[in-house]
């Protein structure tokens, strides 16, 4: 009988990351300023959003529409290699790290799911050991032009489910862990066999 492999999957806002780092990420792009005059042309959509009149998606297009429409996302992606190179390594969790080392000693694959962007998240995850980075990613017009739309789902909730799924195919192939932090992660914890929520282990 051919052994079942060990997928690890992690959060990262919140559960790798002390906290949440879209923020950061555009203050490092845009600028204190900038970014702050830009949230407050945002501001009407994010309190619709938190008043549960418009979803999630949409409340963070308006976002990224504001602050990338028609930037190239290639020169984006440059702006996340440098982030993920001068920035994140101090918003880690030790603890975390530790985690993720144990699980890539045991050669086991680590997948990195998130609904921060693709663009920062990818080269940090990939310099450190993991396989996959399953992200919220930016849909870009012919010329490569950011449009301001988000590709496919925003990658939250039950969309977290639906990209492993997408990348890891059958379920009862693997063994899966699953660490989060927020209601975001549920779905991936349901999912799992060994959830671990704020770092402690679940009970199923």
């Amino acid at each position: 009988m051919n052994r079942k492999r060990t997928v690890a999957a992690f959060d990262f806002d919140g559960t790798i990351s002390y906290h949440d780092t879209l923020l950061p990420f555009l203050i490092f792009v845009k600028g204190y300023v900038k970014t702050f005059f830009l949230l407050f042309l945002a501001s009407p959509y994010l309190l619709a959003f938190m008043c549960k009149i418009i979803s999630r998606k949409r409340a963070k297009e308006q976002v990224v529409t504001l602050f990338f429409k028609n930037i190239p996302l290639n020169e984006l992606r440059t702006f996340g290699r440098r982030f993920a190179e001068e920035k994140i390594p101090s918003l880690l969790r030790p603890e975390v790290l530790c985690q993720i080392a144990e699980h890539l000693k045991k050669n086991e694959e680590c997948i990195l799911i998130s609904a921060s962007l693709e663009v920062y998240l990818e080269p940090w995850a990939k310099s450190i050991g993991f396989s996959k980075v399953l992200a919220t990613r930016l849909k870009t017009d012919g010329r490569g032009l950011i449009t301001g739309k988000i590709l496919g789902e925003n990658c939250w909730g039950p969309e977290k489910v639906v990209r492993l799924e997408e990348y890891a195919g059958e379920r009862d192939k693997y063994i899966l862990y699953a660490y989060g932090n927020s209601r975001g992660d549920r779905e991936l914890l349901d999912y799992s066999d060994f959830p671990f929520y704020c770092g402690k282990p679940v009970v199923k």
